[in-house]
């Protein structure tokens, strides 16, 4: 998956993530983490006390870095979460580990 991130990258150039499990302990110290640098920004669900499929997270990922919902791309691995990111004009694809297929789907 880390390969696949790679591509996006350097297909976009731009790229975000969204940690839904991560504490609010790892969201304050986020800069320590080599990981946290690789993304243009990250949104922390427990510090917004929101969940996917709730809409309020992904409005706040538009909001927050001024994205346009029809300009991204949304993985996950669960069709409820990516249903609600097309309601909100996001296209996607659930994850079933087939890299190929969201490649297909992308490049």
């Amino acid at each position: 998956m880390f390969q696949l991130y790679r591509m996006l990258s350097l297909k976009t150039g731009r790229h975000w993530t969204r940690e839904q499990n991560a504490s609010v302990n790892f969201a304050e110290n986020a800069g320590f983490y080599e990981i946290t640098k690789e993304f243009d920004g990250i949104v922390f669900s427990g510090v917004i006390r929101a969940a996917k499929p709730e809409p309020k997270i992904y409005h706040y990922l538009f909001d927050t870095y001024h994205l346009n919902p029809a300009e991204c791309f949304f993985i996950d691995d669960r069709a409820d979460n990516i249903a609600a990111a097309k309601a909100l004009g996001m296209d996607g694809i659930v994850f079933t580990g087939d890299v190929s297929a969201v490649k297909d789907m992308i490049f």
